[in-house]
């Protein structure tokens, strides 16, 4: 059986999904994580939120260049969205404004970092099965390698929100969508503002969003090139059609 509890931090919720062998199980679960998850989540709120005046990403803005050296949580997401930038040829950008911001990051990572820390070590417990964590739709998941469990993912039609245009379904690994549907045109475009959605499969959520941001940033025929280059798996939507691609291999474009 599986059981889903539900936190709203930074504006969007957050779905942590367990399968179980009997609801006890869950329920005993589900009071251990459920505390240290929302405290995890509050932290990266008040530390990267780009809205908070107190936060690290403004203080940095706002010329505080020593956190760089006094926090090593926040070198390290500085390192690694320049490395983002750089593996994605500098479609993922984080200085949307003209000023460090890694909101585009933040999210993927903070889903990946909670995720190892708190769900993906349950699965060492014979009763628990399989473990997903859903940030505004852009989800980790794992399973016991012995227990066919997957999670089922539905892709929204960035066109109509209520249809769906694909689904995966996945045992372990990631998948996060980009686009302008909900959140307008948050994303630097880089190329032709062509594309309304891009969703990438990776075994990591970092990864998948940081690829799925760069494809938007991209526009279709620049990221097309980078599908082949990178390998990259996934879908994309465009007014007129819907791409799917697999490890590189793009089966209707």
């Amino acid at each position: 059986m599986i059981k889903s509890q539900v936190i709203k931090m930074m504006t969007i919720p957050f779905t942590i999904s367990i399968a179980a062998s009997t609801d006890d199980v869950l329920n005993e679960t589900f009071a251990l994580i459920m505390k240290p998850i929302r405290q995890r989540l509050a932290q990266v709120e008040q530390n990267y939120s780009a809205f908070r005046a107190d936060s690290l990403v403004t203080r940095f803005q706002n010329g505080e260049d020593q956190l760089l050296i006094e926090n090593s949580e926040f070198q390290q997401i500085y390192a690694a969205t320049k490395e983002a930038q750089l593996q994605t040829e500098g479609y993922f950008d984080p200085m949307f404004s003209g000023k460090f911001d890694p909101t585009g990051y933040v999210k993927g990572w903070a889903i990946t970092r909670i995720f190892n820390e708190s769900l993906r070590p349950l699965l060492a417990d014979p009763r628990i099965d399989g473990v997903c964590l859903n940030g505004g739709g852009d989800l980790q998941v794992a399973s016991r390698s012995d227990w066919d469990f997957t999670c089922h993912i539905g892709i929204e039609n960035p066109q109509d929100l209520q249809k769906f245009i694909g689904a995966y379904a996945i045992a372990n690994g990631a998948v996060a969508s980009s686009g302008v549907s909900k959140r307008g045109h948050h994303i630097k475009v880089f190329g032709e503002a062509d594309l309304l959605q891009v969703s990438i499969i990776d075994p990591d959520l970092v990864m998948a969003d940081v690829w799925a941001t760069a494809g938007i940033a991209a526009g279709w025929d620049r990221f097309k090139e980078l599908i082949k280059d990178h390998r990259l798996s996934g879908m994309a939507v465009t007014k007129s059609k819907i791409i799917e691609f697999d490890r590189g291999v793009m089966t209707n474009a």
